[in-house]
C-alpha cells in the first residue's frame, strides 16, 4: 500500500516536536523548555547512510509543550507520528496502524519519508551518571525582610544649617551693585556736614543787633572765606547723599524689570523703616540694611526718606505675593524673612508649601515659637526633632503620640504615665482617666480616676458619665444600682439624676432601671428639696 502526506488546515493536539538538529545538546535545550516529567528521544536518520537528521521528542503531557519554534508533531494512536498540519492518505485508524506496523513507532516526514523509530536514545552512553561528591555549605540564617513598613521618619539637621541651605538655594551668588557704598569715614563725614550746614543756614535767618548795625555796609565784591567754605560743604554733602541714594535707585529699577535678579542686591528693611544690624536674619553682607532719613545710618544702611521706604516695602510685598502665586515658596519666604523682617509670614509660607523643615527652623530660630516649630517637624515626619521640642515644653501627651508613631511602645507609655501624673497633681481626674483608658489601655486605673473626680467634685458629671461608659449594658445597670445605694442627697442627688438622664439618652434599654432609681432618689430628697421633683418630667411619661 502506498501512503501519502497531504497538507490540512485541521490542527490536532501535539504530542511532541521534531528537532531538526544533529547536536544532542540542542535536543536537551528543547526538552528543558517542556513542562513535562517524561520525554522520549527518538533519533531520526538523515538522507544519507549512517547520518542523523535530528530527534523526535515525545512527551507524556501535551499541554507541557507550549510555544516552540520547532515543528510540532501529532499522533495517530500510540505509535504513528505525523508533522502538524498534515494528514495521511489513505486514512488509517488506530487499529489498522497497530496491525500494519506491529505496534512499533513510526514517523512519517515529507522529506525523510516513513521512518521506523527502532530505538530510544541511550543517554547513559553519552552522559556520566556517577554521583558527584559535593560539599554543601549551609549559609547562616539571614534577617527576615519586613512584610510591612510600620513607620518612617526623616533625619533632621540643625535649624541653623537649614537656614543657611535655604538662603544659598534661594538666592545664590549674592553680589553688590556697581556703585560702591559709603565708607565708615564718609558716613561720619556726611552726618557731620548735615549738622554744620543745617546750623549755618539757621544762623543766616536770624536777626539781631549785629545785623542791624551792618545793614548799611555794602557787600564785598568777593565772597568771604566762610561763604566759600560753606558752599564747599554743601557741594560735598550733596555728592555724598547722591552716592548714598544711587544704590537704591538701581534697585528700584531692577525690582520692576527682573525681580529674581533684584534678590541678589535687595536691601532689607524692618517694619519701622529703620536699618537692621548685620546679625539679624541670615548672615548677609553688612552693606545690606535700609533706614529712614532719621536713621543713624549704622551697619552700612542707605538713608532714604519715608516715602521711598514705603514704595520699597510695597514692591517687596507684591514680589512675595507673585512668588506665592507661582508656588515659589522659598523665594517668597526669603522676601518676608530678610527683606520685610516678618519671620512669622516666612514660616507660614514655607509651611503652606510643604517645606516643613525650613518652616520649623524659621519658627524656632527667628520666632522663638517652639509650638509651631514642633508642629512643622511632626508634619514633615522629623519625629526626633519634634519629640525633643515637646520634651522641652513638657508636652508629654504629644511625646507619647510621636513615640507611638515611631513604634517605641515602651517610651510612649512612659510619656503617657508622666502626663497622667501631671494631671493628677492638678486634680484633672477626667483627663487622667481618659489618658489611662485611651492611651495606656488601663481600664481599672481609668475607672479609679473617674470616680475620684466624682467624689472630689472635679467635673463630677463628666467623670461619672465616663465611668459608666466603660461598662457594657448589663454591668452598667449593676453600677447604677450600686451608686444608688449610696443614697445621694442635696447637690449630689441633682448631679446623679443628671448623669442618669445622659445615660438614658445614650441607651434606651436602661429606661426601667433608671426610672426606678430616679423615683427613689427624688422620693428620698423631696421633703427637704422640693425643686428635685422637677427632674421627674425628664424621665417617665406618667408611669411612675
Amino acid at each position: 500500500m502506498e501512503f501519502k502526506l497531504k497538507y490540512t488546515n485541521a490542527v490536532s493536539e501535539p504530542c511532541g516536536v521534531f528537532v531538526e538538529d544533529i547536536d544532542m545538546m540542542a535536543w536537551i535545550d528543547v526538552a528543558s523548555e517542556f513542562n513535562s516529567s517524561s520525554v522520549r528521544f527518538y533519533p531520526v536518520p538523515g538522507k544519507t547512510a549512517n547520518s542523523i537528521a535530528g530527534a523526535l521528542l515525545i512527551v507524556d503531557n501535551s499541554k507541557g509543550i507550549g510555544s516552540n519554534k520547532h515543528v510540532k508533531v501529532q499522533s495517530i494512536g500510540t505509535c504513528f507520528f505525523l508533522p502538524e498540519n498534515a494528514e495521511v492518505s489513505p486514512k488509517l485508524d488506530e487499529k489498522s496502524i497497530a496491525t500494519r506496523f506491529n505496534n512499533k513507532p513510526h514517523f512519517f516526514h515529507p522529506v525523510y519519508g516513513l521512518i521506523e523509530l527502532t530505538e530510544l536514545t541511550d543517554w547513559a552512553t553519552f552522559v556520566d551518571l556517577k554521583p558527584l561528591q559535593v560539599q554543601l555549605i549551609q549559609p547562616k540564617p539571614g534577617l527576615d525582610s519586613p512584610q510591612k513598613l510600620g513607620n518612617y521618619f526623616i533625619r533632621d539637621i540643625e535649624p541653623e544649617n537649614v537656614l543657611d541651605d535655604l538662603i544659598k538655594k534661594t538666592v545664590p551668588n549674592r553680589d553688590k551693585l556697581d556703585s560702591p557704598p559709603l565708607t565708615t569715614w564718609e558716613k561720619f563725614k556726611m552726618k557731620a556736614l548735615r549738622t554744620l550746614v543745617g546750623k549755618t543756614k539757621s544762623n543766616e535767618g536770624k536777626s539781631g543787633p549785629d545785623s542791624a548795625l551792618n545793614q548799611n555796609v555794602k557787600p564785598l565784591n568777593k565772597k568771604s572765606w566762610w561763604k566759600r567754605k560753606q558752599e564747599g560743604m554743601e557741594d560735598e554733602l550733596h555728592e555724598l547723599e547722591e552716592r548714598n541714594k544711587k544704590e537704591l535707585d538701581k534697585l528700584m529699577v531692577m525690582l520692576d524689570k527682573d525681580p529674581d535678579a533684584a534678590l541678589r542686591y535687595a536691601l532689607p528693611i524692618d517694619r519701622s523703616g529703620y536699618s537692621r544690624g548685620p546679625d539679624v536674619g541670615f548672615k548677609m553682607s553688612k552693606r545690606w540694611g535700609l533706614g529712614t532719613s532719621n536713621s543713624s545710618g549704622g551697619g552700612g544702611s542707605v538713608n532714604i526718606g519715608e516715602s521711598e521706604t514705603d514704595i520699597l516695602r510695597r514692591k517687596y510685598s507684591s514680589m512675595a505675593d507673585q512668588y506665592i502665586a507661582e508656588e515659589k515658596w522659598e523665594k517668597a519666604s526669603f522676601v518676608y524673612l530678610e527683606l520685610l523682617s516678618d519671620p512669622n509670614l516666612a514660616g507660614n509660607t514655607l509651611e503652606r508649601g510643604g517645606k516643613y523643615e525650613a518652616a520649623a527652623a524659621v519658627f524656632l530660630a527667628k520666632c522663638k515659637n517652639k509650638v509651631r516649630a514642633a508642629s512643622c517637624y511632626e508634619s514633615g515626619k522629623f519625629y526626633g526633632r519634634a519629640i525633643d521640642l515637646n520634651e522641652e515644653m513638657d508636652n508629654q501627651m504629644k511625646v507619647g503620640d510621636l513615640q507611638t508613631k515611631m513604634g517605641n511602645v515602651t517610651k510612649a507609655k512612659t510619656a503617657y504615665s508622666k502626663e497622667v501624673s501631671k494631671l493628677l497633681v492638678n486634680k484633672r481626674f477626667l483627663d487622667a482617666g481618659t489618658v489611662s483608658n485611651e492611651k495606656l489601655h488601663d481600664l481599672s486605673k481609668a475607672r479609679e480616676f473617674y470616680m475620684k473626680g466624682w467624689d472630689d467634685k472635679q467635673r463630677p458629671d463628666e467623670c461619672l458619665n465616663s465611668y459608666l461608659d466603660t461598662y457594657n449594658l448589663s454591668e452598667k445597670k449593676k453600677n447604677i444600682n450600686s451608686l444608688h445605694r449610696k443614697e445621694f442627697v442635696g447637690q449630689d442627688a441633682h448631679q446623679f439624676i443628671g448623669v442618669l438622664k445622659t445615660q438614658l439618652n445614650k441607651e434606651k434599654d436602661l429606661q426601667k432601671d433608671v426610672e426606678l432609681v430616679v423615683y427613689e432618689t427624688v422620693a428620698r430628697n423631696s421633703r427637704l428639696d422640693k425643686s428635685i421633683v422637677e427632674a421627674l418630667k425628664d424621665f417617665n411619661k406618667g408611669d411612675l
